[in-house]
């Protein structure tokens, strides 16, 4: 039996769920960003579909829609437990996919709680498509980057700073057009300068400015790297966010130049590791690996999406 736009205990609902992300995150307070959440779930003021069995809920979805022009629809999902009917989870598949071709936004999904084992194959079955993303670490120390990567040759680097980081909007579109992780930044460019200005303002943590530049050529802004404090992460060591190079400005050994300038800066103010979130077919993978970046097998956020029909 599922329920839409029905009076529902959503406190009860959630708090498995809560629970299971404050384990994941011990450093933020979960509860506390739910707190405005669940009451507008309460007053179905935030669209969601819940399943019952024998009187409890089974499964259930909500998604939330962005108010800084960003065109995709985030949504979350769980389950009671990882064993659920296919025809549960197409039912809850198909309303999230109906609602976001109809408000035509790009459906994106990660952090299912209680993620069902048949769960992958029925999304594949709905047309989504899936990105593993794996976290990968490197003790500065033992980088392979040498002292000699730093120089850039004929182009230049800029400290990256709050006031300044909006300009980079139209240069971080460009760069992650055709990779897979294109679904981390809006699809319309109109929508990258509030999306710079969220980060600026913290939603990934605070930006080392000392450790985040941009590269220039004749005046032009040819790439960057974006490194924050890492405080939305499990492991607290800075995070390198974006790397990104313009596609016709690769292969000249930008990204290892200007990783190595981070990574100096970074052990210059006492950071001895750092860390970044990858999927193995965005280029950078490779060199992240010769770079001495470690993958943590165990450690994966997988992202499920599906673009408007």
């Amino acid at each position: 039996m599922d329920l839409t736009n029905k009076k529902l205990d959503w406190q009860s609902i959630l708090k498995d769920h809560i629970e299971w992300q404050q384990k994941l995150y011990p450093q933020e307070n979960i509860s506390e960003s739910y707190d405005e959440l669940i009451p507008l779930l309460m007053e179905n003021k935030i669209p969601s579909r819940v399943i019952l069995s024998n009187g409890k809920a089974s499964a259930y979805a909500f998604f939330i829609l962005p108010t800084n022009g960003d065109d995709r629809m985030y949504s979350t999902l769980g389950f009671e437990t990882g064993e659920i009917g296919d025809e549960k989870i197409t039912n809850l598949l198909k309303w999230l996919s109906n609602e976001a071709d109809r408000l035509h936004k790009t459906l994106v999904m990660n952090g299912i709680f209680n993620e069902p084992n048949n769960f992958r194959d029925i999304l594949k079955e709905n047309g989504f498509n899936i990105m593993d993303r794996i976290r990968m670490e490197l003790i500065i120390e033992e980088s392979s980057l040498p002292d000699s990567e730093i120089d850039l040759g004929g182009y230049e680097i800029t400290e990256i700073s709050n006031n300044n980081i909006s300009d980079l909007s139209g240069i971080l579109f460009d760069s992650f057009r055709g990779i897979p992780e294109r679904i981390l930044l809006p699809s319309r460019e109109d929508a990258m300068k509030p999306f710079m200005n969220e980060i600026s303002r913290g939603i990934y943590g605070r930006i080392i400015t000392d450790s985040s530049y941009k590269i220039t050529k004749n005046g032009d802004d040819v790439g960057g790297i974006i490194f924050t404090d890492g405080k939305t992460e499990k492991e607290r060591m800075p995070l390198l966010l974006f790397l990104f190079i313009l596609e016709e400005f690769r292969g000249l050994k930008l990204s290892r130049s200007i990783i190595a300038n981070s990574l100096k800066s970074l052990k210059t103010h006492g950071y001895d590791s750092c860390q970044l979130w990858v999927d193995r077919n965005n280029f950078a993978y490779r060199i992240y690996k010769a770079i001495g970046f470690v993958e943590k097998e165990s450690e994966k956020s997988p992202i499920y999406y599906k673009v408007p029909s």
